[in-house]
């Protein structure tokens, strides 16, 4: 009797192991620019600093920002376009075109700046998410006035 019910239960587990793991959802493969993608810019008289934020959206679209921190310009909506390997980030509000090929590595974007009829070479590299994390943030307080 107590063999009987040893097997059941070893029974159960196993179908129990099984239904979990079959009801488990299938991790998505890591979407190719997820992340912060960090370039300079060269134009006359210097270089800017040019910072694409890129997060994946759901059906395979992306949600994107670019800063500019030397011009104080932050949080400017990117479309963002990708057939292949090659990716295309348009900035409408300020007329910018980024056009370029993603390495095999996935860690570096090479291709052309366009903006306002200034063409220059841009190649943006991926920056590691631990160097994200750990970068330091500065966040503002709340300030409430009573009335």
């Amino acid at each position: 009797m107590k063999k009987h019910y040893a097997i059941s239960y070893v029974i159960i587990l196993l179908l129990l192991h099984s239904v979990l793991a079959a009801a488990a959802p299938l991790r998505a493969p890591a979407s190719p620019l997820d992340g912060l993608w960090k370039g300079p810019l060269k134009v006359p008289g210097g270089q800017w600093e040019v910072v694409f934020r890129v997060v994946p959206l759901t059906g395979g679209s992306y949600f994107a920002t670019l800063d500019v921190p030397i011009q104080r310009v932050s949080g400017i909506s990117v479309a963002v376009e990708v057939q292949g390997d090659s990716v295309s980030f348009v900035a409408e509000q300020v007329g910018s075109r980024f056009t370029g090929q993603l390495s095999a590595s996935g860690q570096q974007v090479q291709g052309t700046w366009r903006q306002n009829g200034f063409k220059t070479p841009l190649t943006l590299q991926l920056v590691p998410a631990s160097a994200v994390a750990g970068a330091k943030t500065r966040l503002t307080p709340l300030i409430r006035k009573k009335k």
